[in-house]
């Protein structure tokens, strides 16, 4: 399984600099290309905005050199595979993959925590619309519910995704999107009014916390359209390794 490399930003917030940092330099290499002339700025802890002579390219953390990442906001915690989640919970995978059932969430067969050999997880699911499947298009919609993690000691994602292909089941089923999801913010005991008050559950949007990240995205299909929560642990490195 490919080591997970997790950077976060930090110390700057707690000696009152800057949220995001700004870096100039010469020259820069992505992908086997040379960027002259460059300006990177920090937009969140995914995105990058790298201005250079020739116009303007959004980048991820990972594509950049080390040397500039600190002086970005950036500091690297780490091996993931070695460190703790912050999220407490997520350090009981066999617990969190039951929590879905309070809202009638369901699997084939008794939910777990597995290795389905691309990674451990569990995938619960519940109907929200049920179709009478006169015409095309004309389908059930659905909600489902993803822990997921390279290790099996923890977890280090929570997906949650509404699937609105039909129309007509459109409000029952993020009634039902937006009930679990901030369930599942409340038994996870990170779910505050800040929080609340900045999470949207129908664009996109990404909270950048010190312990967590939290993105919303929506995404168009061929019928209808999903929006998926995503709730991603930070993780904090052993000591004396």
């Amino acid at each position: 399984m490919k080591t997970f490399l997790l950077l976060v930003f930090s110390a700057l917030l707690a000696l009152g600099c800057p949220e995001f940092g700004t870096v100039k330099v010469d020259s820069i290499e992505i992908g086997g290309r040379t960027f002259t002339g460059c300006t990177l700025e920090r937009i969140d802890s995914h995105t990058v905005k790298l201005l250079h002579s020739g116009g303007i390219k959004k980048v991820s953390p990972e594509e950049l050199p080390p040397g500039v990442l600190p002086k970005l906001g950036f500091f690297d915690l780490g091996d993931v595979e070695k460190g703790k989640p912050n999220l407490a919970p997520f350090a009981d995978p066999a617990g969190c993959v039951l929590i879905p059932a309070k809202w009638n969430l369901g699997a084939y067969r008794p939910l777990a925590w597995r290795d389905d050999g691309l990674g451990w997880g569990s995938v619960s699911s519940v109907t929200t619309y049920v179709a009478a499947l006169a015409k095309v298009g004309d389908v059930d919609n659905d909600l489902t519910c993803m822990f997921t993690s390279s290790r099996q000691d923890c977890v280090q994602w929570l997906r949650v995704t509404a699937n609105c292909f039909n129309s007509k089941g459109e409000a029952a089923t993020l009634e039902k999107f937006d009930e679990v999801t901030k369930g599942l913010l409340m038994e996870l005991k990170i779910s505050d009014a800040k929080l609340l008050s900045e999470l949207n559950l129908r664009k996109n949007c990404v909270i950048d916390r010190l312990d967590f990240v939290i993105t919303v995205q929506r995404e168009s299909y061929r019928f209808g359209y999903g929006i998926t929560f995503k709730l991603e642990s930070k993780f904090t490195p052993k000591t004396g390794e």
